[in-house]
């Protein structure tokens, strides 16, 4: 009998799949998916093959098809008109506010505030710089996920850590 598996674990799996591992190399296995979530690798291997068809459903064609169907019901003039409706209106004033931002968005316009955010990225930084010479001991706690309440494989790992010239 097949374990049934919720959409948050589905959503888990995929983001797990999707991710690169901690080591920033590789993807994770199925089976580091299936133990740090607590089940079967033959679930994580079931979840994966229907995410992988419904992504190639979805390509190409498909997309195309969809553009042409939209657009014989929803025709350009009648998506504006709506844009303006929704714009004008005033029982939902956030709901406006967005599709002015977008209809602004759609006509290349962009307020000073956007080209400020934009101008003004900030680059990663560290959170804090030691001398060097510094000694820092971590320690790193891997939990076992929620599901699994009556697991001791709760670890800790101690690391040395050392400052360096950077």
């Amino acid at each position: 009998m097949k374990a049934q598996i919720t959409p948050v674990i589905k959503a888990q799996i995929i983001a797990l799949w999707s991710l690169p591992a901690a080591d920033g190399r590789r993807r994770l296995t199925q089976q580091e998916i299936a133990d740090r979530l607590g089940i079967s690798r033959k679930s994580v291997v079931r979840v994966i093959r229907e995410f992988k068809a419904a992504v190639t459903t979805v390509q190409g064609e498909d997309i195309e098809e969809y553009r042409r169907a939209l657009a014989a019901r929803l025709p350009i003039h009648d998506r504006a008109q709506r844009l303006v409706d929704l714009v004008m209106q005033d029982k939902q004033l956030k709901v406006a506010l967005d599709a002015l931002i977008r209809a602004d968005h759609l006509l290349g316009l962009h307020t000073a505030v956007e080209l400020r955010q934009d101008a003004h990225k900030p680059e990663p930084a560290p959170l804090f710089t030691l001398p060097p010479g510094t000694n820092v001991v971590m320690t790193r706690v891997e939990m076992t996920t929620p599901r699994d309440t009556t697991s001791s494989r709760d670890t800790a790992a101690t690391i040395d850590a050392e400052a360096v010239d950077g």
